[in-house]
């Protein structure tokens, strides 16, 4: 049966290789787009014609009987796979060679075509890729659009150097705790046979997001020790800057715009210490926080779960319950939250808001035959990611301008949201610094209190 269907074949894929997995079960996520994405009825389900569970009756009836899931995981409220269904012997080696480099496995097959992994197959795998991705929805801006189209014009040899990094990635992927550690090698193992990521767009944000499970996408660390041979920047606090200048938070712009420290003072308001696996818990609640998360979901749900994934990766985590429920309490915290529901307000009363491209965004609330929603809290996102884009801008520029030599300097490799890497031809110390200034100069007289930094 997986070999004459498709769409049971993509769905026992992802089953099985997904790392869209529960922090708490280690179980495989499984929403009703990501269902009808791989029967190709996505489309039919927007328009209220197909029920994701029916796909999911189907496919326990003609190849699985064994196969089960749960119909609630958290907040989401999407599906959790319980049993596979699927042979043992199946699922275990699936499971070895996301842990076994390319390299090493005896002919690799892609489960879906049946065909070697060779690079005449990686290369075709791109084109169908990119050409999917743009296909799919047009940028949301120009600006958008220029950022799309150089990455994708990015050559394939501008990954080479992660390609002799993956052993050190495993070697980090090792220390992890199930199920952070499945999760991981899956997105890893995927990375590992396509190193190149596509981006597309959706309809909420106009940030750039990669296809599937990518560069862009997986874990920090792992990221780190992949793009060593690559220089990263980012923008400091860039959304916590653009919010504290777009929502009048007069007191953290002031704070910011003084070079302070918004980690260091968060971990001291909480009495924890400032480490990597503390401020990586209070980044999350503020960027969740940002983006418009219920003040119960950010410290409860986001902040509670980052503190389990860091966990599983072996870190300290000086958060627990107490210093949580006291996050919206600390003075920057509390004028965010004030500030937020202000600008929430008027947006609602004005049934939308326009970015800083000048394009509208209505609020749109879900029903029966309209698969996509836009809520107030995700046009204030929406909104200061327009922004983080437009800070960007001169970066893109003089990487585009660089294409005009015969011989570029550097090239940008990989958009990171609030920053991106870039591999260096020549000039090091010369294109960082032309990088950094022209970002500053913009953040400066856009009175926005972010830097360009280089991470170390």
């Amino acid at each position: 049966m997986l070999e004459d269907h498709n769409g049971h074949r993509a769905f026992a894929c992802y089953i099985l290789g997904s790392s869209f997995i529960s922090d708490f079960s280690g179980q495989v996520i499984i929403t009703a787009e990501y269902v009808t994405h791989c029967y190709g009825m996505k489309k039919l389900f927007y328009q209220g014609q197909i029920r994701a569970v029916d796909l999911l009756r189907l496919f326990r009836r003609d190849v699985a009987p064994g196969f089960d899931w749960d119909d609630d995981y958290g907040e989401t409220k999407a599906r959790e796979v319980t049993q596979t269904g699927l042979h043992e012997d199946v699922v275990r080696a699936a499971e070895e060679d996301f842990h076994t480099p390319i390299t090493r496995l005896e002919e690799p097959v892609h489960f879906m075509d049946g065909n070697r992994i060779t690079p005449t197959w990686q290369t075709r795998q791109r084109e169908d890729t990119q050409e999917e991705v743009e296909q799919a929805r047009d940028a949301p801006n120009a600006l958008a659009g220029r950022w799309r189209d150089y990455l994708h014009d990015v050559p394939v040899r501008a990954f080479n150097d992660i390609r002799a990094r993956f052993e050190e990635a495993r070697e980090v992927v090792r220390e992890f705790n199930e199920p952070k550690k499945t999760q991981v090698a899956r997105t890893l193992s995927a990375v590992e046979a396509q190193p190149k990521p596509f981006y597309g767009f959706s309809e909420r944000t106009v940030r750039l997001a990669s296809e599937g499970q990518t560069l862009q996408s997986i874990d920090s660390d792992v990221r780190s020790a992949l793009l060593q041979d690559y220089q990263k920047f980012d923008l400091k606090s860039a959304q916590l800057a653009v919010a504290s200048k777009r929502w009048d938070c007069d007191n953290l712009h002031s704070f910011l715009d003084n070079g302070n420290d918004v980690w260091g003072h968060l971990c001291d308001a909480l009495d924890v210490a400032y480490t990597a696996p503390n401020k990586a818990v209070l980044k999350k609640g503020l960027y969740s926080t940002v983006y418009g998360g219920a003040e119960f979901n950010v410290k409860f749900i986001h902040m509670k779960n980052e503190v389990e994934s860091l966990r599983q990766k072996g870190h300290e985590v000086g958060l627990d319950i107490k210093e949580l429920n006291s996050f919206s309490e600390i003075d920057l915290m509390a004028e965010v939250y004030e500030q937020r529901s202000r600008e929430m307000k008027r947006v609602q009363e004005n049934g939308g808001a326009k970015d800083i491209f000048g394009n509208w965004m209505s609020v749109k609330v879900r029903n029966g035959m309209d698969g996509c929603d836009n809520p107030v809290p995700s046009i204030l996102a929406a909104k200061n990611q327009a922004v983080e884009m437009w800070l960007l801008e001169p970066v893109l520029s003089l990487a585009e301008s660089e294409l005009e030599k015969t011989r570029p300097y550097f090239r940008i490799i990989l958009n990171l949201h609030d920053g991106f890497a870039v591999r260096h031809y020549r000039r090091k110390e010369e294109n960082q610094d032309r990088l950094v200034d022209a970002v500053n100069e913009r953040t400066e007289g856009a009175d926005i209190p972010t830097v360009l930094e280089i991470e170390e």
